[in-house]
């Protein structure tokens, strides 16, 4: 078998982590790490890499270009495990199994905590939350249920609104004008 290059999860972590906070020092509180250790995570990754994903300008870090298109693809993949994880940790052998498809982020951030006591409830029924990004995996078969943010209309399939949507503007107070 040819050997995997690929980085530990612990490298991704700190990599995704850093990314997010700017700083080594909140990701190593994050993660309760020392901040060499995730210093030293993120160099070992930009060495297999071969790409420098922060840089420092005037003090400051910032993700390098390939730094911001590798946590794009890192994001789904820690997301992806999140997933698989609360998957496997509701996993008891039931008899029969019922597949939702959802888009990853949706599925991860908010139906999968909701799903806490699923199995006290329903011990015979195994839940198999699948990423998909369109819901044409209901018509396709792939999926029984699919929850998806759209109109209600996907020909071959029953649509039930269960969200009303409230989209509201957000900005800076230093951007809105001066009150008279």
């Amino acid at each position: 078998m040819l050997k995997r290059h690929m980085p530990s999860l612990t490298a991704l972590q700190c990599f995704e982590a850093v990314a997010r906070h700017l700083s080594f020092t909140r990701a190593s509180e994050e993660l309760a790490l020392t901040q060499s250790a995730v210093s030293k995570q993120v160099a070992q990754l930009e060495d297999m890499l071969q790409h420098l994903l922060f840089r420092r300008v005037r003090r400051r870090l910032q993700l390098t270009p390939a730094g911001a298109l590798y946590l794009a693809e890192v994001r789904k993949i820690l997301t992806q495990v999140e997933m698989s994880t609360h998957y496997m940790l509701s996993y008891g052998g039931e008899t029969e199994v019922l597949r939702v498809a959802t888009p990853p982020t949706f599925g991860a951030r908010w139906l999968i905590p909701r799903l806490k006591g699923w199995r006290l409830r329903h011990p015979n029924i195994h839940l198999d939350v699948r990423n998909e990004l369109e819901p044409d995996a209901l018509v396709q078969g792939r999926a029984d249920v699919a929850l998806f943010f759209g109109q209600g209309a996907l020909p071959g399939a029953e649509c039930i609104r269960l969200f009303s949507e409230e989209v509201v503007p957000v900005c800076a107070p230093s951007t809105l004008p001066e009150a008279p």
